[in-house]
């Protein structure tokens, strides 16, 4: 049952529009790529490092993630359409893990192969491509599992959302050790400079902490949209 509700989630998520989108979003990640793998070859190492960082991880995972994540729910509950599906004998955690499971479906792909493809093309190190892959990963099912929850119980989700991207994410979780703990994005990126043996971001966290947390607040998202399923009205 898990596999069929995740499967109807995700023809609602990826409309045309959403998907040409996104996939304009994850193509920048692979032109940049190019542009530095034709630069100067001292620095194409760092650059391919800052562009990782700093469109990948702290603009595309998070944005993709948003889009599909929020609208999982989200959708069926804006259209009042949502009380179909709650009203066949399925258990509330399945229909949150169906949802789940096609926001990481379908996000992951758009996030990781234009991240690790270009991160390919401009560094020419298998290591940083890895890293990219590996911080993707993390990233994406650490967002989805949150912007899951914030779509099905807040009104315009997309608003809330780039709010804590540009806000929390952006600039709190650089500057404030206690915000950067509750940051998918600072564990996202030290993932990535443990891997390609880079600089960590400001308080950067373990390689175990890395992998390990944005897991956590996934699966707790989860169980809390599973919850509210139960608690609320939406008939």
């Amino acid at each position: 049952m898990i596999a069929r509700i995740a499967t109807l989630v995700a023809k609602t998520q990826l409309t045309r529009g959403r998907l040409i989108g996104l996939l304009g979003i994850g193509s920048l990640t692979v032109l940049f790529g190019l542009a530095i793998g034709f630069g100067e070859s001292f620095r194409q190492t760092s650059e391919t490092l800052d562009m990782t960082q700093g469109y990948g991880l702290q603009v595309v995972a998070p944005a993709v993630a948003l889009i599909l994540a929020s609208a999982a729910l989200g959708d069926f509950v804006d259209d009042r359409t949502l009380v179909y599906m709650w009203l066949r004998p399925v258990p509330r955690w399945q229909i949150a893990a169906g949802a789940a499971l096609a926001s990481v479906g379908t996000a992951l792909p758009l996030v990781a192969i234009p991240l690790t493809l270009g991160a390919y093309l401009g560094s020419a190190d298998a290591t940083i491509a890895a890293g990219a892959a590996a911080a993707s990963l993390v990233a994406t099912l650490g967002y989805a599992g949150v912007f899951l929850a914030l779509g099905f119980k807040v009104r315009r989700a997309l608003v809330w959302g780039l709010a804590y991207i540009l806000i929390w994410e952006g600039f709190l979780a650089n500057s404030v050790s206690f915000a950067a703990k509750l940051s998918i994005g600072i564990y996202a990126r030290s993932l990535l400079q443990h891997i390609a043996g880079g600089e960590l971001p400001n308080h950067g966290s373990t390689v175990t902490a890395a992998v390990i947390w944005p897991v956590i607040a996934a699966v707790v998202a989860v169980a809390v949209t599973a919850r509210w399923l139960h608690t609320t009205e939406v008939a």
